[in-house]
């Protein structure tokens, strides 16, 4: 499981330059850089705190990619996956869903609901879901178990991008990928686990009926 943080950029010959270091962009000053030699083209790459979030999300959204048809999103935030989902033509319909409306997209396509997910017992909607998605939500949650419960009742594919480290103050529930694969594969047919090189304690979980 990776333990740093990805530090990159694609340099204008298509390539693309990175490499793993403890600073993370989150908290640098924007007019931090970091000097990088492509290695197709042998360029000097200056690659800014903004240039190395960039590359960051455009790592996540390559996950998603084929997510298509209703799609239910767990613990939407103000939006960062949302909007880009919203941007996939294959998706035809998003309910993100979040103890708190800090969504800050408008889009015909995107549904609020406000749902703590610790009671997703009382979430009950009247369709099936193609996709269910997350990003960072299922170490705040107090019951893996239930979760998927529940979930497995109206959903036919996950896919769920989170981190994992039992020692952050973040972390509550503890469950390790290992153990909530374990748990999903009680109700889906096909599960795997991935551990995305660009992703800081990360890891992908991708399951279907």
């Amino acid at each position: 499981m990776q333990q740093k943080n990805i530090w990159g950029k694609v340099c204008d010959c298509g390539n693309e330059v990175f490499d793993y270091f403890d600073e993370n962009f989150y908290v640098m000053p924007k007019d931090y850089e970091k000097i990088m030699i492509c290695p197709k083209c042998k360029t000097t790459n200056k690659i800014s705190t903004n240039d190395a979030e960039n590359f960051y999300k455009s790592k996540i959204f390559e996950c998603f990619e084929g997510v298509y048809g209703n799609v239910l999103e767990l613990g939407c935030g103000d939006g960062i996956l949302t909007k880009y989902l919203a941007t996939l033509q294959k998706v035809e319909r998003i309910t993100s869903v979040d103890l708190c409306n800090t969504l800050k997209l408008k889009s015909e396509k995107v549904k609020f609901k406000q749902l703590d997910l610790n009671q997703i017992e009382k979430f009950t909607p009247n369709i099936s879901y193609d996709f269910v998605v997350c990003k960072d939500i299922l170490m705040y949650l107090d019951d893996i178990e239930k979760l998927f419960f529940y979930l497995s009742k109206y959903s036919v594919n996950l896919l769920l991008l989170n981190w994992f480290n039992f020692e952050h103050k973040n972390c509550i529930n503890k469950a390790t990928p290992t153990k909530i694969v374990n748990i999903i594969k009680k109700y889906y047919k096909v599960v795997d686990l991935e551990y995305p090189h660009f992703y800081k304690w990360g890891y992908l979980i991708k399951a279907e009926k």
